[in-house]
C-alpha cells in the first residue's frame, strides 16, 4: 500500500504508567507505517514519562512529546492537535489501544472517498474490562437520531479528522468539561462537515473513567446545559436537558445488568 498520507495520532496521559505501554505498542504495531505520534503528558508523577522515554529510539523523528501542565483533557488534546503535521488526525486515550490494521484501513477508506479535506471518519469501537468486552457500534441511522437530540453520534476514540477540518472550525472548546467532544462534533455536523462511517471495530477503549462516575454525570449534567443554551431553542432545550438529566442520573444507580442492557440498546 502507497503511504504517502501522513496520519497524526494524540495521546493524552497523566500518570498511565498501567496502561501506557499497551497504548504505545498499538501504534508501532500499525501495519500502516506513516505515522507521527504525539503525546501530551501533564506532568506525570509516576514512571510515566519514563516508559515513554524508553520508546524514543524506536520511533525516531515521528515521536513528538509534550510535557506540561494543562487545563484539562481537551487542553491538553488540543496542544496535540496544533502541533500535528498528517492529514488526518486521530485521538488515543492512554488507557485505550487500536487494532494492528486501524489507520491503514482508515487511510484505505481516506483514498476512497478520493482524499477529501474536510472529512470526519468514524468506526466502532470495543469497550472492554477485566470481565468482558462489548462492541459499541455506529451507523447513519444512529447518528442521524442523536443529532436530532443534540448528542454525541459517534465514537469518538473511534474517529479520525482531517487537519482540515480542525483548522475551518477549531478545536475543542475548554467551556465543556467532559462533552467538549460532543459540541465539536455537532460544530462539525452543523458546519457542513461530511462524515463517513465504517462498520469495523478500531479502538479497544477501556471502561470506566470520570465520564461514567456519579462526579462525571453531574459535570455532564453542567455540560449539557451549555450546549442546549448554543445549539436549541425555546421549549425543545428544557425537555432535551430534562430528558438527559434524569437519564444520567439513573445510570448510576442502575444494576449492573440493567446498565448493561441501557447500553446494548443505545447502541
Amino acid at each position: 500500500m502507497n503511504e504517502d498520507v501522513k496520519v497524526s495520532i494524540v495521546t493524552v496521559c497523566y500518570n498511565s504508567e498501567k496502561t501506557i505501554k499497551n497504548t504505545i505498542d498499538s501504534i508501532l504495531n500499525q501495519t500502516y507505517k506513516n505515522i507521527e505520534y504525539i503525546i501530551v503528558d501533564g506532568e506525570s508523577t509516576d514512571s510515566t514519562l519514563k516508559i515513554i522515554e524508553e520508546y524514543k529510539n524506536q520511533f525516531s523523528e515521528d515521536l513528538k512529546i509534550i510535557c506540561e501542565k494543562d487545563k484539562g483533557i481537551y487542553d491538553a488534546m488540543n496542544k496535540g492537535i496544533k502541533i500535528a503535521n498528517g492529514e488526518i488526525i486521530g485521538i488515543l486515550n492512554s488507557d485505550d489501544f487500536y487494532d494492528k490494521g486501524t489507520i491503514e484501513c482508515i487511510v484505505k477508506r481516506y483514498i476512497e472517498l478520493k482524499k477529501p479535506k474536510k472529512v470526519i471518519i468514524a468506526g466502532e469501537v470495543v469497550l472492554f474490562n477485566e470481565k468482558y468486552e462489548k462492541i459499541l457500534g455506529i451507523s447513519k441511522e444512529r447518528f442521524l437520531n442523536k443529532i436530532k437530540t443534540l448528542e454525541n453520534p459517534i465514537r469518538h476514540p473511534a474517529t479520525f479528522v482531517t487537519k482540515n477540518v480542525y483548522d475551518e472550525i477549531g478545536v475543542f472548546d475548554l467551556k465543556y468539561r467532559i462533552l467538549a467532544d460532543n459540541e465539536f462534533v455537532l460544530r462539525a455536523y452543523f458546519s457542513g462537515i461530511k462524515f463517513d462511517f465504517l462498520n469495523k471495530s478500531f479502538t479497544y477503549m477501556s471502561d470506566g473513567g470520570i465520564s461514567n462516575s456519579f462526579k462525571g454525570n453531574i459535570i455532564k449534567i453542567i455540560d449539557r446545559y451549555i450546549l442546549l443554551k448554543n445549539y436549541s431553542k425555546g421549549l425543545k432545550k428544557y425537555g432535551l436537558f430534562f430528558s438527559y438529566s434524569l437519564k444520567s442520573l439513573i445510570k448510576n444507580f442502575l444494576p449492573k445488568s440493567l446498565l448493561d442492557y441501557y447500553r446494548e440498546n443505545d447502541n
